[in-house]
C-alpha cells in the first residue's frame, strides 16, 4: 500500500505550486519515500513480469524517482533541481 501512496503523492505534486514550508514538507515525504524497503518495493514492481500491475504513467513515474528524476511536463528532471533554487 506503501508503494500506491508513494505513486499518488508523485502523480498529483505540483512542486512550482508550493511554499517554501510546502516544499520543505514535501521534501521530508520524499526522504521517507526513499527508504531502502520502498525502495526495494519499487524495484520489484518494475521488473518485466510484474510491470501489467501498473499503468504506463504510473511505471514512468516510478521509474524516473528510483533514478532520481520527477516528471515535468513529460520529460524527466533531476529532484535536486526541484529544491534548493534549481541549484
Amino acid at each position: 500500500m506503501r508503494t500506491w501512496s508513494c505513486i499518488n503523492l508523485l502523480k498529483n505534486s505540483a512542486i512550482s505550486d508550493m511554499d517554501e514550508k510546502q516544499k520543505i514538507e514535501f521534501e521530508k515525504q520524499l526522504k521517507e519515500l526513499t527508504s531502502e524497503d520502498l525502495m526495494t518495493e519499487i524495484n520489484l514492481l518494475l521488473k518485466d513480469k510484474n510491470k501489467g500491475i501498473l499503468d504506463s504513467a504510473s511505471c514512468a513515474i516510478l521509474s524516473a524517482f528510483r533514478d532520481g528524476e520527477f516528471i515535468i511536463e513529460g520529460k524527466r528532471v533531476p529532484i535536486e533541481r526541484c529544491f534548493n533554487n534549481g541549484k
